[in-house]
């Protein structure tokens, strides 16, 4: 009952080769999720991009590649919505599975699967990791981030209530995907990682999705960022308030 899912983009055929590779070995039925191509429109064709609310909360403009991720994680989440899946993993085309990865999927689905929750299975930073109670049998614990964001929306597990309501809450765009996918206080979706990744944590490769030039974000100068010093802070103090509230699943 677990869909498995990869955003790859079409012109990228030698990383899905490769991926699928890993994929078959680990015995995952993987099916690939065209990526939508940062490369193909500019900043003023980036339909369901909130430009201003975006500058204030990131302090600098948002990037190709980051428009791409975001709407091929939308993309991949109504693919699975259309499927007759309990729960699916999604990962992007530079993840590496492997077969603890179907069984830690299936123990989640088994337990989980009715609530509307989101598992980040690999992380840059686990920040003040607090374990919940119930770990799952032969996998990593389970468990939140009192502090964040931590970084990398590469592979994760989520229901299907889960992904219906990131795809009506997730849009218009103002923080990169990663980072919106920790805001369980703004999406109404619980949000929970693991401890150790379950998945190396992907080697930074040359983006595919990304239009050519920098790939790196410009921050505004000190000035120009009040406004996003002022929604850092809030942000602060509403994840704390989360954590609060959901110390277990």
């Amino acid at each position: 009952m677990i869909g498995y899912y990869v955003i790859n983009l079409a012109r990228s055929v030698e990383r899905y080769r490769s991926f699928a590779a890993l994929a078959a070995d680990a015995g995952l039925a993987v099916e690939r999720v065209d990526a939508v191509d940062g490369k193909v429109a500019t900043q003023d064709g980036w339909d369901g991009l909130d430009l201003d609310r975006f500058r204030r909360f990131n302090g600098r403009e948002p990037l190709p590649g980051e428009y791409g991720c975001y709407f091929s994680h939308i993309k991949a989440m109504r693919t699975f919505l259309d499927s007759g899946y309990s729960s699916a993993v999604i990962m992007e085309d530079d993840a590496e599975p492997h077969a603890r990865v179907g069984s830690f999927a299936s123990a989640l689905d088994d337990r989980f699967s009715a609530q509307r929750l989101l598992v980040r299975l690999t992380s840059h930073r686990l920040q003040l990791f607090e374990a919940f109670d119930r770990p799952l049998d032969g996998g990593p614990r389970v468990g939140q981030c009192w502090l964040g964001p931590t970084g990398s929306g590469s592979a994760y597990w989520l229901t299907r209530s889960a992904a219906a309501t990131l795809v009506e809450r997730m849009v218009p765009v103002y923080c990169p995907f990663d980072v919106m996918q920790e805001r369980s206080w703004a999406t109404g979706v619980r949000f929970c990682q693991v401890k150790p990744n379950l998945m190396p944590v992907p080697r930074p490769p040359d983006s595919t999705i990304a239009a050519p030039g920098p790939t790196y974000a410009v921050k505004y100068p000190p000035y120009r960022r009040l406004p996003t010093y002022w929604t850092r802070t809030a942000q602060f103090f509403q994840r704390l308030a989360a954590c609060a509230r959901t110390r277990g699943i």
